[in-house]
């Protein structure tokens, strides 16, 4: 649809908090419509929406697309094309059930509505569209009730709803997405003339008002003087009597029976169904007639039914053997004989496979540094539940064939555990250019981020085709770290990687050689543990963004089916979930089966059934998609949604058509149709066993061994027709191929003539003939509770329990809070759909897998920093540029040049190198031309892409490593400490005797650093390092550098620290300019930096507790035990680390371990080693490391909640706390947080902590000796306020400086 050339402009609007009470359970933002006319309207990113505005003549597919007429009467439809005629005037009206707004505009408009047709009955219309879940006749009643109340005297003679307004049933939202496309406001109107040009639009006068009768009598009736204006000035341009259309469906003649309903005879009974009876049950007979309903009023009881069904038995039938020979049973998928073959390899617990309808669209020809062959073969999407991706098989089948992995960066929360996929496959759907969703795809599981600036703007208006879903079999427990909080379903993602629906770690466009991530274009919330999905090829909604979801929660003892509409997808960049349809089937009843068992779903496109694969009940549903009908809002009995607003529609549906098509399976999981749509194919999981079913008839008709054990999704080739299946043990896709083909094709189980007479009553009764339809079944129709809705349209449809996610903008500048928050824990406040939407892609709180952390995915052994709305930055991410004119230089992942001075590769972290550049770059030892030979990378090089590298021990690099870049230029890197030793060192440690140790040390030190004793693996600094020693820094009004700093520890006699050297190390950090000077702000005021000590600068020079204090990661080795009394040994040599002594109940014993030397084994130490060396926190034996808190998580692997953190006890009861603080309990607690446990050693010390103190949220980083040099109102502030990441008073701390300042 062409955007209209108008010049918007954005309206100011109010935000209104929400207050109900299950709004703690809805933590994403979202913006919805607004009440200004604007046209075309804006979206939540300030971006105008593609639509029909004033001026425009909407196409020919809109005006003559049908619509039901609920009320008045029944069995009639309009097009917009039946009311074109000169000095014709049609009005639509556009209101949703749950807005109070709309019931009251639309008694207005019902009453100008009739008023208009009793004075010019064949010139105006007035059509109301009605959605958001409903009975269609139900809601009008109510508002035409209250006409009475606006107008009291008119509506004696005025009765609204005799005629007019015609009400449609805009169930698929068509209405609204042809004339009022949101984000337009609501309840909303356009005039149309004879013509059908819209000559009106704009936005009811009760827009905005939450209460019904906040919208008074004289303001609702504004839109009675609107209407009237513009109707009467377009009929007044012309005099001329307009054509009459025809009606669609003239009036019968009336018949007895019941009153207003004309029945025709009955057909006679068809043959049965079934021709033989081979695989089949049962088959049925039916007969048929037309019934007229001629009532007006809509009233009174139903009509007769139109149809009757019996069964017919198998026994009435001949064997098809009888009949047609053994070859009745061959498919052509499996022919006369068959391989069973794995077509790919190396999946991660793959659960389902899907072919793009349009192969090469997403990874094209080049992408991430590799090329693919994007003109050739097909291209298979697999979905891994293991590692929550996907994987691209590009060119399957040919010579070029290969894999590409790509996941969302937030895949904790859009991909989690994904066990189904589905694509949008739709061809030719008749849709507008702009609104087809075709090779969409989903997974069943307001931020201007940049990339919106650099591309063409990606409306999530624009065409669909691409688009596809992911179902996510989880509860949203962000990887087991959170509780469930269910709010979790289907996310739907563009293919197109332009647009922003790709980006980089950073957020930006990807490059060539960039690892690109997936950003998701919706996502909805109504089906946690969603285990299949699958698209609906329907073509009557506006978008085609219709898939079904297994959801295998339902209400919490039966799964149940759901129909998501994301209708117009927000698009990446965007949080609105205002506009979408949740429909809940509750008396469609689900049972999964084990945990990643996938269940299958496939639409017939054709026959426009729904299969469905039931895993824990064994069976295949079939049920009509196009059935069943509105019963009440979902709002009140589901109260996990994802938006409030009216536009957003969440209702359960009832009287669905469905019946068992096939039992008595083995955990069916993958289904798929034949090519041609007359066979369904269903796996059985565990036994690997392959059925045929014909869809017509429901008659298995072949079984297929495969051989495998954990069988999930399926899908059949569009271009050979080959069956395809992915295994989870295997991790393999494999393909069926037939190899001897059929004799002759199979023949069908149904019946000729049946199928002729099924063809008969289709003519003549068209959408009404149905064999499976329940005549006894009535939905529960309900009035909605108008609380359940946001009434206000200006504001946020759901928000955040959290103050510091979101702003009414869509980024909150608070939302940087979010960074410092530490309560992690599993129970904890913290909400971490709060972190997505705060900004956040890389946190503390965020969980990790495959040896990520803090939510990114980085490199291995990478760290990340959050970029916030964009992105993130991994510190083990590069860019070798070489178009810079010096040479060749190297870019830290932020784009900083790095000083290689400054830089330190470590070993077993992993390097991403990316070339910048047209260039070849390749990784050598010191000395060597020869590139180095890399696992995976034989030549240890890059042509394009980037080229990852890994220091090794067995790579034996020594202090260098080089990049060479093929144009001649170089970069030499450091390598830091070599603490991991190679494999064949394992046993050195475990020699008893010193001299076997040493002798196994002389030829492999450079190999084993940690056994043999190198000195960098045991520095009780080297976790710390001080960067840039010589920059210049400001502290007490003095320049200071961390190389001064560290001379001045040592600058006194004896080696000791100078008097400046503490007090330096605890003050604020001042930064200074590139010229040297101290930094100042655009007013040249000195920019005052609290949030930074020197020993956080330098903390290696300042021997900062945390690194000093910090117990080493590298594992030891032990000597024997022995009881001094008995002199027996207690135990043997062993390996330990440091967290191991934490959990040794007894501290006696402990400090006996404490004592025991290291097997190092160098000269290196004049002295042995202690296990109290390494471990200067666990061990406690020096006071400044056991008598403070840890900040980091303390691992409580007996307890549900896996790990906890010192703050935490400050939130228990006395008796957790008292529990928690003990060392019989719990002694890894307890001896982590002596000051929150008041420890009674520590206590009895009265010492003040030299760690930073930090408060208010990190924006003041303090230490108690600043708080002894502060004011009177410093102390008294910093004593008594809590410190940020401890969770205790200043004083705890700070006992000596705060001793006449506590409560104060």
């Amino acid at each position: 649809m062409a955007l209209s050339a108008h010049h918007p402009t954005r309206a100011a609007s109010a935000l209104s908090p929400l207050t109900s009470f299950f709004l703690l359970l809805l933590p994403h933002l979202t913006l919805g419509q607004f009440c200004t006319e604007t046209c075309p309207p804006l979206n939540d990113v300030g971006r105008p929406i593609s639509s029909l505005c004033a001026g425009d003549v909407p196409p020919a597919a809109v005006l003559t697309r049908r619509h039901r007429v609920c009320r008045p009467g029944r069995s009639r439809t309009v097009a917009l094309e039946d009311f074109r005629g000169a000095g014709r005037v049609t009005v639509l009206g556009n209101v949703y059930v749950g807005c109070n707004a709309g019931r009251r505009e639309a008694a207005v408009f019902a009453h100008v509505g009739q008023r208009y047709y009793d004075a010019h009955p064949d010139r105006v219309a007035f059509v109301n569209s009605l959605k958001g879940g409903t009975d269609c006749s139900m809601w009008p009643e109510l508002y035409e009730r209250d006409t009475s109340d606006l107008y009291p005297e008119e509506s004696k003679d005025v009765k609204s709803g005799t005629n007019m307004p015609l009400v449609v049933d805009d169930d698929a939202f068509t209405m609204r997405d042809d004339f009022f496309t949101t984000p337009f406001g609501h309840p909303s109107y356009v005039i149309l003339d004879g013509n059908l040009k819209i000559r009106h639009k704009f936005v009811g006068p009760c827009c905005g008002i939450s209460s019904y009768y906040g919208c008074t009598n004289s303001d609702a009736r504004t839109l009675d003087v609107r209407i009237s204006r513009a109707v009467d000035a377009l009929l007044a341009e012309t005099t001329a009597a307009p054509t009459a259309a025809e009606p669609e469906n003239p009036s019968p003649t009336a018949a007895p029976g019941v009153v207003g309903c004309v029945a025709g005879a009955w057909s006679a009974w068809s043959q049965c169904s079934l021709s033989c009876r081979d695989g089949a049950e049962a088959g049925v007979r039916f007969r048929w007639r037309t019934v007229t309903d001629d009532r007006t009023d809509g009233m009174g009881d139903p009509c007769p039914e139109t149809v009757e069904v019996r069964e017919c038995m198998t026994s009435e039938v001949p064997r098809c053997s009888d009949v047609i020979g053994v070859r009745a049973s061959c498919v052509p998928e499996f022919g006369a004989s068959r391989t069973v073959a794995a077509a790919s390899e190396g999946f991660d617990d793959p659960r389902d496979v899907a072919f793009h309808p349009a192969p090469g669209t997403h990874l094209g020809a080049y992408s991430e540094g590799r090329e693919y062959p994007a003109d050739k073969g097909e291209e298979a999407w697999v979905l891994n539940g293991g590692n929550h991706s996907v994987s691209i098989v590009a060119g399957m089948g040919t010579k070029g064939q290969t894999t590409m992995s790509r996941r969302d960066r937030g895949y904790y929360h859009y991909m989690i555990e994904a066990t189904a996929l589905a694509f949008n496959s739709v061809r030719n759907s008749g849709r507008e250019a702009d609104r087809d969703s075709f090779g969409y795809w989903a997974v069943c599981n307001d931020n201007l981020n940049t990339y919106l600036d650099t591309k063409e703007p990606n409306y999530f208006m624009g065409p669909t085709f691409g688009y596809w879903a992911v179902c996510n079999d989880n509860l949203n427990t962000y990887l087991d770290t959170k509780e469930p909080n269910y709010f979790m379903g289907p996310t739907l993602y563009n293919s197109d990687p332009s647009g922003g629906n790709t980006v980089n770690r950073a957020g930006k466009p990807c490059g060539p050689a960039d690892e690109c991530f997936l950003l998701h274009s919706d996502m909805l919330h109504e089906a946690p543990g969603c285990i299949g999905i699958t698209h609906d090829p329907e073509t009557a909604t506006a978008f085609g963004n219709v898939y079904w979801a297994f959801d295998s929660t339902g209400d919490r003892v039966d799964g149940q089916l759901v129909r998501f509409d994301f209708q117009q997808p927000h698009g990446p960049g965007s949080m609105d979930h205002s506009v979408a349809s949740v429909r809940r089937y509750p008396q469609v009843k689900l049972k999964r089966g084990p945990p990643g068992v996938h269940a299958g779903m496939v639409v017939h496109p054709t026959r426009r059934e729904l299969f469905v694969a039931v895993p824990g009940a064994g069976t295949v549903l079939a049920m009509g998609v196009d059935s069943g009908a509105f019963a009440r809002t979902a709002r009140a009995e589901y109260p996990i949604f994802s938006n409030r607003l009216p536009s957003f529609e969440y209702s359960i549906w009832e009287c669905a058509e469905t019946r068992v098509f096939a039992a008595g399976l083995a955990t069916p999981s993958g289904l798929a149709l034949s090519a041609d749509g007359e066979r369904l194919f269903v796996a059985e999981h565990a036994t690997g066993v392959l059925h045929t079913f014909e869809v017509a008839s429901g008659a298995l008709l072949a079984t297929v061994e495969t051989g495998r054990q954990s069988v999930g999704g399926m899908a059949v080739s569009e271009v050979s027709g080959r069956l395809h299946f992915v295994d989870g043990k295997t991790g393999t896709l494999n393909v069926v191929a037939a190899g001897t083909p059929c004799p002759a094709p199979y023949v069908s189980r149904v019946s000729p003539a049946f199928a002729a007479a099924v063809r008969d009553a289709t003519a003549g009764l068209g959408d009404g003939f149905s064999l499976r339809r329940d005549a006894d079944c009535a939905v529960d129709r309900t009035v909605p509770d108008f609380s359940l809705f946001e009434q206000v349209h200006a504001t946020t449809g759901y928000a955040s329990n959290d103050t510091d996610v979101q702003g009414p903008a869509g980024m909150d500048a608070d939302a940087y809070l979010l960074a410092n928050r530490t309560d992690c824990g599993r129970n904890s406040d913290l909400n971490f759909d709060a972190l997505l939407l705060g900004g956040f892609y890389c946190h503390q709180c965020l969980p990790g897998t495959g040896g990520h952390e803090n939510g990114a995915t980085c490199a291995p052994g990478g760290t990340c920093t959050n970029v916030q709305w964009e992105g993130f930055t991994c510190d083990n991410h590069f860019v070798v540029d070489v178009t810079w004119s010096g040479g060749v230089r190297l870019l830290s992942s932020n784009g900083t040049v790095v000083d290689l001075e400054d830089l330190r590769l470590q070993y077993l972290v992993t390097y991403r190198f990316t070339v910048q550049g047209d260039a070849d770059l390749s990784v050598h030892r010191t000395g060597e031309e020869l590139p180095l030979s890399l696992p995976g990378n034989d030549c240890g090089c890059a042509e394009k892409g980037p080229l990852l590298f890994t220091p090794t021990p067995e790579l034996r690099l020594g202090e260098h490593v080089y990049l060479w870049a093929s144009g001649g230029d170089m970069l030499r890197l450091q390598l830091g400490s070599i603490c991991v030793d190679a494999p064949a060192c394992a046993g050195i440690s475990f020699l008893a005797k010193k001299e076997d140790r040493e002798e196994r040390c002389r030829s492999m030190e450079q190999d084993c650093p940690v056994a043999c004793g190198h000195a960098k693996c045991y520095n009780f600094v080297r976790s710390c390092r001080d960067e840039n020693r010589k920059e210049l820094f400001g502290s007490l009004g003095m320049d200071q550098t961390c190389a001064w700093v560290d001379w001045m520890r040592t600058s006194m006699p004896g080696g000791l620290p100078n008097a400046w050297y503490r007090r330096i190390c605890l003050s604020n950090h001042q930064p200074y300019d590139d010229n040297s000077q101290p930094a100042v702000d655009e007013d040249g005021t000195a920019i005052k930096v609290y949030d930074m000590l020197v020993q956080e600068r330098c903390p290696v020079a300042c021997l900062n507790r945390e690194c000093t204090c910090a117990d080493n990661e590298v594992p030891f080795v032990t000597v024997s035990s022995i009881n001094s009394e008995t002199e027996t040994e207690i135990e043997g040599i062993r390996a330990r680390t440091c967290a191991d002594l934490f959990n040794i109940a007894s501290w006696e014993y402990r400090n006996v371990v404490c004592s025991l030397d290291i097997h190092a084994v160098t000269s290196q130490f004049p002295v042995p080693l202690k296990v109290h060396d390494m471990c200067p926190t666990a061990c406690g034996f020096r006071p400044e490391c056991f008598c403070r808190d840890s900040k980091a998580d303390i691992p409580t692997p007996s307890k549900k909640q896996k790990t906890r953190r010192c703050k935490d006890a400050a939130y228990y009861p006395e008796s957790g706390r008292n529990y928690w603080c003990n060392e019989m309990e719990q002694p890894t607690f307890a001896r982590s947080c002596p000051i929150q446990c008041q420890n009674a050693y520590c206590t009895s010390r009265n010492v003040d902590s030299l760690d930073t103190v930090s408060f208010n949220g990190g924006k003041l980083h303090t230490s108690c000796w600043l708080m002894s040099e502060g004011n009177a109102a410093y102390k008294s502030y910093c004593c008594n306020a809590m410190e940020d990441d401890l969770m205790v008073t200043g004083g705890a701390l700070c006992p000596v400086t705060c001793a006449d300042h506590m409560n104060e």
